[in-house]
């Protein structure tokens, strides 16, 4: 059986078109993000808060699809 994979990388907060695509690729079998979720150009406290945030939002949009993900 041929399984559908999906990959983004580089979204850098783009949610709308991170949502757009996950609903275009719905019947995918396996999710993979390869990185760059946020945009943080240092590592200060607040800029890792705001990775943790866009990361978690990232997540909440690819579990709609209910499939395996992998980061």
């Amino acid at each position: 059986m041929v399984k559908k994979i999906l990959v983004v990388s580089d979204t850098h907060e783009q949610f709308e078109i991170l949502s757009q695509i996950v609903s275009q690729e719905s019947d995918s079998d396996l999710i993979i993000h390869s990185g760059d979720f946020a945009n943080v150009n240092s590592w200060d406290d607040s800029s890792q808060e705001t990775a943790i945030s866009t990361f978690e939002r990232t997540i909440n949009i690819l579990k709609t699809l209910q499939k395996p993900i992998i980061c």
